[in-house]
């Protein structure tokens, strides 16, 4: 399992969020949807709900530091 494969799970689960919650039926119907498998989810979410909120926050970082960099470059 690469990166990328996380990274689209991931946000696959974020387009479950609002209709299951941070769940594990978010994470099952994210890996239907990226074409992943159960087992895969739990290689990048072990601790199912609670792993996809941290890699959740994680992207946000990584995203509000990308956008300060570019603001400072400007």
């Amino acid at each position: 399992m690469s990166r990328e494969d996380k990274h689209r799970l991931l946000r696959a689960a974020l387009k479950e969020v609002p209709f299951s919650g941070y769940s594990e039926s978010s994470l099952k119907a994210a890996a239907k949807k990226a074409g992943l498998s159960v087992a895969d989810v739990r290689l990048h979410f072990p601790r199912g709900p609670e792993s996809l909120v941290e890699a959740f926050t994680e992207l946000g970082d990584a995203e509000m530091k990308e956008r300060m960099a570019d603001a400072t470059v400007s």
